[in-house]
């Protein structure tokens, strides 16, 4: 798919991120396994094409080191579970983050994502 569509863009919300690290782990042994199946490598292919809206109890933390900062997207469904009633308030959740690296998941990752491309 990602090889027909190279521009092609996905982001998973309201899902959390529970399932990132198994995927990630998947990925790398299917990989190790059948690197020929593959045109390149599964988890440089997601890290390209997929962005993530964790919920606030993830490992917002553990996602940053597997995926990246810019990966990760601030998400607030209020009054749902995953959301929280001030959105802002997800920035608690980011302290193992750099300033800069919470303005990417607090703002500039999703307002990246609606830019032409």
């Amino acid at each position: 798919l990602f090889a027909r569509f190279p521009r092609l863009r996905i982001c998973s919300i309201e899902m959390g991120a529970n399932w990132v690290p198994w995927l990630i782990q998947s990925f790398r042994r299917a990989h190790g396994i059948s690197p020929k199946e593959f045109a390149e490598d599964p988890v440089e292919t997601f890290k390209r094409h997929v962005w993530i809206s964790p919920f606030h109890e993830d490992d917002v933390a553990g996602l940053k080191e597997l995926l990246g900062a810019d990966r990760l997207l601030m998400g607030s469904d209020w009054p749902h579970a995953e959301g929280l009633p001030q959105p802002s308030d997800y920035i608690r959740e980011l302290k193992a983050f750099t300033a800069e690296e919470q303005k990417l998941v607090m703002h500039d990752n999703a307002a990246g994502l609606v830019q032409r491309v």
